[in-house]
């Protein structure tokens, strides 16, 4: 908004130059920071978007990766039914020795609390 100096008294004249040329130094203050302030949108859209590639890459990696423990997970599942399946004896023995060292924990934990009162 540009402002006329010429039908003023001299004082607010005066007013007037000087709103006029603070509104000038207004305008050419903001086109010499317009390149600054697009260089600063420019890197600032750049760092987004190296961010965003960033995160889409291990995005994928963490699905790679979930997918195959998901498969070891099945895998490993399997071969212990399979030899669960193959050698019962052994099983129910490996299942009577880790129940018997449950009791012992069990047990040990509270003769130890029970001696600590």
């Amino acid at each position: 908004m540009k402002h006329s100096a010429e039908n003023l008294p001299l004082p607010v004249a005066k007013l007037a130059i000087t709103a006029e040329q603070a509104h000038q130094a207004i305008d050419q203050l903001s086109e010499a920071a317009r390149p600054a302030v697009w260089r600063t949108a420019a890197s600032a859209h750049q760092m987004v978007d190296r961010i965003s590639g960033a995160s889409d890459r291990v995005a994928q990696r963490l699905e790679r990766t979930a997918t195959r423990l998901k498969d070891a997970e099945q895998h490993l599942l399997g071969a212990s039914r399979s030899y669960a399946h193959d050698n019962p004896l052994k099983m129910a023995g490996i299942a009577l020795a880790a129940g018997f060292l449950i009791s012992l924990l069990i047990s040990s934990g509270k003769s130890t609390r029970g001696s600590a009162k």
